[in-house]
């Protein structure tokens, strides 16, 4: 688990917290058993610092932070007298301790002394929002900081490079501070993990390194990215040259740490931030959403309708998928059921993620109109709802040969016959050629001859968008998906949107 605690990871990976503790002998700190649950700042085993890494001289803003146990830490606030330092979660218990700047802490050019520690609210519920701020004295004009990376400033994703600074131990111990570089992995990168693969010589983090920050370069300037959480790595894997995973700052920066600096009350961050860290997958950490998300795990049902839903483009292919697979779907529909109930409501309530799927699988902006669709026409919609010429033109995505599409035909009208007083404006573009000639719709009029089709030339080619009161709300718009680690496969959890 995060808090500093070695155990078998559910999926065959092994979670390795980055803190160490005091006593730097192997006796207290290594085992070459089994990883086993150990105290509270303990750490299942004890590798070298920053791997495959260098001796930095540049971040002074990075300092160690030994209070009983050792961690890393970045200043990233003075005023006046007082610092502030972003680290770890895990990091924290024990006594105030002090930071120590320069590049060996055992010589240290400045010392600060630490006067308060505060963990991010919501980390005992969600283990991800491993971060956490260290207020201190001593400070003055001359103490460097780094400033956090800004959500506007944060475009990292899959490949981008980074840079790792820590203070990680030996089992003989370690007093320098030392970086390496490495880019971000597709393995867990979304809105508040980054990893990296450490394996085959690629430079990572290792204990003691815990709290020290991934930067990320914008316009020629570093700022703190991540916070080293952890490494999740095989049982036969050397030491720390598994996956390395750090937890993303921006996410936090305007909920947890600016307040924290300010002196205001916690905020709440945004709903994707909040989805993705009750949703994980591969790591025995603390997450609301767990039970969900395994159940969809052991059913080969929900894996077949994920594996559908990722192979498509556009929401006419993922409504098929549901609906050649509603055991699945509703598992997987499941974990995003726990995010909007249960983890997080205040943040994702009012998102389109948790809006209920509609009945017949196609929403409509009139609930009246939707209403009697359900009621008198769900056969039709459902229909048309998996197929993408129906669908585009029900949503007034397209008014091209409409009409030549029998689903849609169908549904407008179902429609025109059975919820005429509900949902008199709904019908086929009646295609009523003007002065340019006769459109595509010909002069032939849609059932009940409703509205005026568009005018042209004859030519294919008009992109006219016919609405009308009971239009049908537009498709979801296609997004990346959000991979995470499942031992040998992964689960792609779709955002949905309407």
């Amino acid at each position: 688990m995060i808090d500093s605690n070695a155990m078998n990871g559910r999926f065959g990976r092994r979670v390795v917290a980055l803190g160490v503790c005091a006593t730097l002998g192997i006796t207290a700190c290594v085992t070459d058993e089994a990883p086993r649950v150990l105290e509270k700042g303990a750490i299942g085993e004890v590798g070298s610092p920053i791997v495959n890494g260098q001796l930095d001289t540049t971040h002074d803003a990075v300092v160690a932070w030994l209070h009983g146990s050792k961690c890393s830490a970045t200043i990233v606030h003075v005023d006046g007298g007082t610092g502030y330092a972003l680290t770890a979660a895990h990091c924290l218990g024990g006594s105030n301790g002090t930071l120590r700047q320069g590049t060996n802490h055992n010589n240290p050019d400045r010392t600060y002394d630490v006067i308060e520690q505060e963990i991010h609210p919501r980390y005992a519920e969600a283990e991800a929002f491993d971060f956490a701020m260290l207020k201190f004295t001593g400070a003055d004009a001359s103490t460097p900081t780094m400033d956090v990376l800004r959500p506007s400033q944060d475009t990292m994703s899959v490949g981008s490079p980074i840079t790792m600074v820590g203070y990680g131990i030996t089992p003989s111990g370690n007093n320098r501070r030392r970086f390496a570089t490495n880019n971000l992995s597709n393995d867990l990168t979304n809105d508040i993990f980054v990893s990296y693969d450490q394996s085959g010589g690629n430079g990572g983090v290792c204990s003691g390194d815990s709290g020290g920050p991934s930067l990320f370069d914008v316009g020629g300037t570093e700022y703190v990215a991540a916070v080293h959480s952890f490494v999740s790595q095989g049982p036969n894997t050397p030491q720390c040259e598994g996956l390395g995973v750090s937890v993303r700052a921006s996410g936090v920066l305007d909920s947890f740490i600016q307040p924290y600096i300010d002196g205001q009350p916690y905020g709440r961050e945004s709903c994707d931030v909040c989805r993705d860290a009750h949703v994980r997958a591969g790591f025995d950490i603390v997450a609301n959403c767990e039970a969900p998300l395994e159940d969809c795990l052991q059913s080969n049902a929900c894996l077949e309708y994920n594996q559908c839903s990722a192979n498509c483009i556009g929401q006419s292919c993922r409504n098929g998928c549901g609906q050649d697979n509603p055991v699945g779907k509703q598992l997987f529909d499941a974990i995003d059921g726990c995010v909007c109930n249960t983890a997080c409501p205040t943040e994702c309530g009012s998102e389109d993620l948790c809006v209920p799927e509609p009945a017949c699988w196609i929403d409509l902006d009139d609930d009246s109109c939707e209403t009697c669709l359900d009621n008198a026409c769900c056969a039709e919609a459902t229909a048309c709802s998996t197929n993408n010429a129906c669908l585009s033109c029900a949503t007034g995505q397209s008014t091209i040969n409409c009409e030549a599409s029998p689903e849609f035909v169908a549904l407008a009208t179902c429609l025109e016959n059975s919820c005429g007083d509900t949902c008199p404006d709904f019908g086929l573009p009646s295609g009523t050629g003007g002065a340019g000639g006769t459109g595509p719709g010909g002069s032939d009029a849609g059932p009940a001859g409703v509205g005026a089709g568009p005018t042209g030339d004859g030519e294919d080619d008009d992109d006219t968008v016919v609405s009308s009161g009971c239009s049908l709300g537009p498709p979801r718009e296609d997004l990346p998906l959000t991979v995470f680690m499942l031992g040998f496969a992964a689960l792609g959890l779709l955002r949905r949107r309407r």
